[in-house]
Formats: C-alpha cells, structure tokens, sequence
C-alpha cells in the first residue's frame, strides 16, 4: 500500500461533510472487475477529475460488514438467480470514522438501488442476531417480514473513495476483501 499512497495524494481531499450531495442513497450502480496492475494507471488517469475521500488522514478505508439472510438464502438466491426487486440486508461499520449502520438495500426492475439506514450502537454491530427495533426497521423498508434473519457471514475489505470534481458521481475501487463464516 505504500506504493499506493503516492498515488492517492495525487488527488485534491474531500472530506467526509462535504460529501452530502454524493450520498446516493438512491442510485444506478455499474461495476468492474480488473486486475490491480491496472490500478496504478487508472488512478493517473482520474486524479484531475475526482477528488478522493480522507477521514482522519487516510485515504483508503476499512469496512466491516455482517449479512444477515433467512434460512433457505432468499436474499442470496435472489441476487445469484438475477432476480429483481430483491433485499440486500447488513449491519456495516465504517472502521476510520466508528459509525456503525443497519442497511436495508432494494435492487429494483430498473437497476437503481435504494439504501436505507439507521445508525446502530457498536455493541449492536458485533451480535449475531438482530435486536426487535432493527426487525421492526427492516420489517419497515422491506414493506413485508421476512422472517427469522440469521447471520451468515462477515466480510470486509478497504475502499477507496473518488468523487467527482462536480460532485455527481462516485467510484469506489474495494482491495483486499475477505469473507468468513463460522464454518
């Protein structure tokens, strides 16, 4: 990562109240899959159009997330058959900056994704099983019960945050992720 971070400071910082407008709680997501040679280049190629995100001095940041699905893997079932109008359900904790969220995601028919969110304690975070105001949330912006969620992995990985000189677009580039269960 040390060779990374020359690149990184290529870029002008934003910070994370300034990112406001680029929330996109609603929005159209494309992704990519490349190789990290390509990485170095890519990042020459966008450092006079985007700006990148720094929380306390840091560039690149961790994310820790645990998704919870039922029994038979609806949601992931779901998502693998490329079902539409389906659910995404986590609890994230955004490590640089110690916020801690229960996500409610909602992929429609049109490709836009919805992400819904409430802050959650820390100790929240690190349970294996949802408390009865996360159920009634989800319940909530799912607009039907699902059922008993369990937790069925965790999984993290550090990002890298771009936005757009203009403030209307957002790339994440996401390195190093791992998944485990508790198998």
């Amino acid at each position: 990562m040390e060779k990374l971070d020359i690149y990184l400071n290529a870029f002008s910082p934003i910070l994370l109240d300034e990112m406001e407008k680029v929330k996109l709680m609603d929005r159209q997501d494309t992704k990519f899959a490349f190789r990290i040679e390509q990485l170095t280049v890519l990042l020459e190629k966008l450092s006079s159009h985007y700006r990148i995100l720094e929380i306390n001095n840091k560039r690149s940041q961790s994310y820790l997330s645990t998704y919870f699905d039922t029994e038979s893997f609806k949601f992931y079932l779901d998502h693998h058959n490329g079902r539409v109008n389906r659910h995404k359900v986590r609890l994230r904790k955004y490590v640089e900056s110690n916020l801690h969220f229960l996500e409610v995601k909602r992929k429609n028919n049109k490709n836009k994704t919805r992400k819904r969110r409430i802050e959650i304690i820390s100790d929240d975070f690190n349970r294996s099983f949802l408390s009865d105001e996360s159920l009634k949330f989800i319940n909530d912006k799912m607009k039907q019960n699902p059922g008993k969620l369990y937790s069925q992995f965790t999984g993290g990985y550090t990002r890298i945050t771009l936005i757009g000189n203009d403030l209307t677009e957002r790339v994440t580039i996401d390195l190093g992720l791992f998944y485990k269960n508790e198998n």
